[in-house]
């Protein structure tokens, strides 16, 4: 898939939202869906119980949303260039990214990089463990046929679903997982 087919393909399945969590989380909140790694929503585990509950949850949610052993789309967003190389260790030595996005103008200095994947929690275990300790840059994993995303942050995860009945269906699933918050943040 190259980078024109890619966009064409994410514009029709995400609208003009970038793929990145908050701009999902903005552009299609009909659709999106937050949840806390840990209880009380706090924010990093001090534990073992609780790095467990973390991987536990964000390996459940993520494999509801992409579906396990799907072909996704992994997207990482680089906002401070100086840092890119650093960020890139961080991920199977395998992936292969190709630039998506290259911006640099008054808007702003960052670059979304992606690469074509089979979603599988385990493989992307420790690569959730470094977003779970916010030492990793912004990371979306997108089963873009289907309309869905997978935004994990520190602290939970960020979920983009196909329509509002599956959004619904999830928020029912995940109920003990939610914010109490009215905005859902």
């Amino acid at each position: 898939m190259d980078n024109l087919s890619l966009q064409e393909e994410w514009h029709r399945s995400f609208g003009n939202s970038l793929p990145i969590g908050f701009s999902c989380r903005e552009l299609l909140s009909d659709r999106w869906l937050r949840i806390h790694s840990l209880p009380g929503a706090k924010r990093y585990a001090s534990t073992d119980c609780e790095r467990h509950e973390v991987l536990l949850r964000q390996r459940s949610v993520s494999n509801y949303v992409l579906g396990d052993q799907s072909e996704c789309i992994l997207f990482a967003s680089i906002f401070d260039r100086g840092l890119k190389s650093e960020f890139i260790k961080i991920f199977p030595k395998d992936i292969d990214f190709n630039t998506y996005i290259n911006n640099s103008d008054d808007h702003g200095d960052f670059e979304i990089i992606f690469s074509r994947i089979v979603w599988n929690a385990a493989r992307y275990e420790e690569l959730v463990v470094e977003i779970a300790n916010d030492r990793a840059c912004p990371v979306l994993f997108a089963n873009v046929p289907a309309g869905s995303a997978y935004a994990p942050y520190d602290g939970g995860a960020d979920l983009i679903f196909s329509s509002h009945f599956s959004l619904v269906k999830a928020r029912e699933h995940f109920s003990l997982w939610l914010s109490e918050r009215d905005d859902g943040l």
